[in-house]
């Protein structure tokens, strides 16, 4: 597999398009193609697609010692970011989804004064008493709909409680974060919040399950599908449960 790589960094002065696609159909041959799956793979793919042609504009020969650190400074420039909220193991949910699931650890982030419960903004329209004649609801009803979202998250499986000792100023723990202090004597602290961050990392920790990929026998597959079915087998194949033909 590495002989046609061997074959052209031997070569006396290679051209770099010829390295490029040396190395990239070695890649390929070695992971089956593997290496271009994943975020970084896909980085690394667009990165071979622009550099390939644009070779060809550059110095007809170079030296194959010097391949190396020319497409290291070319790796370094691209800039390899998870996309948001694509993590497998961590969800970032608002108070509407976190109200809805639930987790096996579920952790409780921003309870600090003035960030939960939050400050209720000002109407700019109508004044409180005016919402009250009105028979609207009043402002202080989010800090009631914040403390029953916090209630319902407390009943999960784990739960980890958190507040930032600091944001762009000195930040003080909410309310009912000291309250809970003083009535239990003191929160437990997590004993190894680092080590959890530090395992979500490893390239180990992460095993997903195949795609489900059904096969039924050839003699169980329908030979004729309704117009109202091809709707549903293209919407939810697995709820696709076909007539009589």
């Amino acid at each position: 597999m590495l002989r046609p790589l061997e074959t052209a960094f031997s070569a006396q002065r290679p051209s770099i398009s010829g390295l490029t696609a040396a190395l990239r159909e070695t890649a390929s041959e070695l992971s089956g193609n593997e290496v271009w799956a994943g975020v970084a793979g896909r980085a690394a793919a667009e990165l071979f697609t622009l550099a390939e042609p644009a070779s060809l504009n550059g110095p007809g020969r170079v030296l194959s010692a010097s391949f190396p650190q020319l497409l290291g400074q070319l790796m370094s420039a691209v800039a390899i970011r998870p996309p948001y909220g694509q993590h497998p193991r961590i969800f970032i949910w608002g108070l509407l989804e976190a109200r809805l699931q639930h987790a096996d650890l579920m952790v409780l982030g921003g309870l600090n004064e003035g960030t939960w419960p939050a400050l209720p903004t000002p109407d700019p329209w109508l004044a409180p008493r005016i919402r009250h004649e009105l028979g609207l609801p009043g402002l202080e009803r989010r800090i009631g709909l914040a403390a029953h979202d916090l209630a319902s998250a407390l009943g999960g499986r784990q739960v980890l409680v958190t507040c930032a000792p600091r944001a762009r100023a000195p930040a003080v723990a909410s309310r009912f974060w000291l309250r809970l202090e003083a009535m239990t004597g003191g929160l437990t602290r997590a004993p190894h919040p680092k080590r959890w961050a530090q395992a979500l990392d490893r390239p180990d920790a992460h095993r997903p399950a195949e795609q489900p990929a059904p096969n039924p026998p050839i003699a169980l597959r329908p030979d004729r599908i309704s117009v109202t079915e091809v709707d549903r087998l293209k919407a939810d194949p697995f709820a696709f449960t076909p007539g009589r033909c």
